[in-house]
């Protein structure tokens, strides 16, 4: 459990943003988001039990309960992996915790080439 930040104008556009008429405020609109982050979890069929997701203008809480480590890291990435999300936090139940992931961050200096 924590949180996680992204780069919020980058990713996969769920919403357009230039073109929400139909959509009356922006707690509308949050619940929008929600919904299509929810789907876009499912349609990868990556299972989740009692998935919620609540979105606040770029904060995006998740919880709910999965198998093991490389799940939560799945949704993790996939909800930060939106443009427009900024933050998420983590609030996903792992049931077995016995396989450590580690999530590592690239820097510029980093080579897929050992020396």
């Amino acid at each position: 459990m924590g949180l996680y930040s992204f780069n919020k104008n980058s990713g996969v556009k769920l919403i357009d943003f230039d073109k929400t008429e139909g959509i009356a405020n922006d707690l509308e609109l949050n619940e929008v988001l929600a919904r299509k982050l929810e789907a876009s979890i499912n349609d990868l069929c990556i299972q989740v039990e009692e998935l919620k997701i609540n979105v606040v203008e770029d904060i995006v809480s998740v919880s709910g309960l999965v198998c093991d480590i490389a799940t939560k890291n799945k949704v993790i990435l996939i909800i930060g992996g939106t443009f427009g999300i900024s933050t998420v936090n983590d609030q996903i139940i792992v049931e077995d915790q016995e396989t450590l992931a580690q999530f590592h961050m690239v820097s510029s200096a980093d080579s897929l080439v050992e020396n």
